[in-house]
């Protein structure tokens, strides 16, 4: 089944991570530390003022405790959301079979340990808002992160799922991610999701090599190995095909 299809909150249901992030059209990430950057592109800031907002959240009640403190400035600014750590993913495959990956050792910074430094990693390797004031979520490691045009919310509060409807209604990241905070008794949320609806635009990084176990609702395996080659392959006979003509 093409993740595309299906509504994001079973897979909410049957993640164990407290974050899932990503899209509903590609890839969605589950992780136990979450990074946070609310940028001010060079043109809108000035010299005096800081030009990005960062935070790591290691928990829901911690996301929303830094949720709350993001300072007004950022509000019609872009919001990165991205796992550090990725536990689990969902990706759909051009055979249309949802897999899931659970590879959290593959997930290290390269110069010293634990999620805080890698996430330290990710926020080095972002130095400026690439696409204005949108909505970025995903996961830079593994899958890469898209750009959304618009966004849905998904909670897990006294077992049962919820939804923000009117998180998409807002234009600019950060505005989108304050829409958390229209939430009640947040104390109680177990594991919460923010997934791109439309995708304006994806920053796919290197992704590591493995094989993926079938989810309980795909038919088929799919190796996300083959597709770096598939791709390759492709790129070769286009430029063939150009020089021979």
């Amino acid at each position: 089944m093409n993740i595309s299809e299906l509504d994001p909150a079973p897979y909410l249901a049957k993640t164990y991570t407290p974050f899932l992030v990503g899209d509903t059209q590609h890839s969605m990430t589950g992780c136990n530390t979450l990074v946070s950057l609310h940028v001010q592109p060079a043109r809108d800031a000035s010299a005096d003022e800081p030009k990005r907002y960062t935070y790591v959240s290691h928990s829901i009640k911690e996301f929303f405790d830094n949720v709350q403190k993001v300072p007004g400035k950022f509000t019609n600014d872009s919001a990165f959301h991205l796992c550090v750590d990725p536990q689990i993913q969902w990706l759909s495959s051009n055979q249309k079979v949802a897999t899931v990956h659970d590879h959290p050792d593959l997930f290290k910074p390269h110069n010293t340990s634990g999620p805080d430094a890698l996430a330290k990693e990710i926020i080095a390797n972002i130095t400026h808002d690439v696409a204005g004031y949108y909505m970025f979520l995903g996961d830079p490691i593994s899958a890469g992160y898209k750009a959304c045009l618009s966004t849905r919310f998904d909670w897990e509060q006294d077992k049962k799922i919820h939804n923000l409807s009117d998180a998409s209604r807002e234009k600019y990241g950060t505005a989108v991610t304050k829409q958390w905070l229209k939430v009640n008794n947040t104390d109680s949320i177990t594991k919460l999701s923010m997934l791109c609806k439309q995708t304006l635009a994806v920053y796919p990084l290197e992704q590591p090599h493995y094989e993926d176990k079938v989810d309980d609702d795909a038919g088929t395996t799919f190796v996300s190995s083959h597709l770096p080659v598939q791709v390759l392959f492709a790129l070769f006979v286009a430029a063939l095909a150009v020089s021979c003509a």
